[in-house]
């Protein structure tokens, strides 16, 4: 009679640990399923995590080339305000070369009236000349 009871006894605890072995299995699945879950969304923000680098990446790219087309538009800023400046001297000097010309059109033309009339009074005189020269060939 008291083999019975050691026999109930131990079925009992093979039930027990059957039933805590089961709900442990049940709870490691759940564990390896939401551990399977995390590791998902843990790719899934890395893959996020990857195209952000690379977008980043790329407008870094973009940055730095924007900075060096700068730097090269301030080289071009610089040259051509140089060019300005020499093409600014090279006006004032040809403004001053043509006022010069304007000066010496205004004295030509003032004096072209005179140099005029002396030229007309010249070839009066000439002509008085010839008509003396023709009279003294004709009294020789």
């Amino acid at each position: 009679a008291a083999a019975v009871p050691a026999t109930d006894a131990s079925g009992a605890a093979i039930v027990t640990a059957t039933a805590n072995a089961e709900e442990a299995r049940v709870a490691a699945a759940a564990a390896a399923e939401a551990a399977e879950g995390r590791a998902k969304a843990a790719e899934e923000a890395s893959a996020g995590l990857r195209e952000e680098l690379r977008q980043a990446t790329e407008q870094l790219t973009d940055v730095r080339q924007q900075l060096e087309e700068a730097k090269n538009v301030g080289s071009e800023t610089e040259a051509l305000k140089e060019a300005l400046t020499l093409a600014a001297h090279r006006l004032k000097e040809t403004e001053g070369k043509a006022t010069h010309l304007e000066t010496q059109l205004e004295e030509a033309s003032s004096e072209a009236p005179v140099l005029k009339e002396a030229l007309e009074l010249s070839a009066a005189r000439l002509k008085e000349a010839e008509g003396r020269a023709t009279e003294l060939e004709a009294q020789l």
